[in-house]
């Protein structure tokens, strides 16, 4: 069977959606001060973490500590150095 275009478009919304989502709710425990996150908010930041290739070779245990100080850092576009 083969699915129609409307019911594909439907389910690549739900996914860039939720990735929307899932983006935001990270941003929004980032700009938590480490002290302020709870149980939840550190294991989905650890489930996060985890899928980002520069992370995805840390234990679970490295991960959790990690998830218990990183901060978003966030920089002017002229504030960023540029490779000559």
């Amino acid at each position: 069977m083969q699915e129609n275009d409307d019911d594909n478009l439907s389910v690549f919304d739900y996914r860039r959606r939720a990735s929307i989502d899932t983006l935001k709710d990270l941003k929004m425990v980032l700009d938590m001060k480490p002290e302020e996150r709870g149980a939840d908010d550190l294991l989905d930041l650890e489930d996060e973490l985890s899928h980002i290739k520069a992370f995805s070779h840390l234990s679970s245990s490295v991960l959790r500590e990690l998830t218990r100080c990183v901060v978003a850092q966030y920089n002017q576009p002229e504030d960023v150095c540029k490779a000559s």
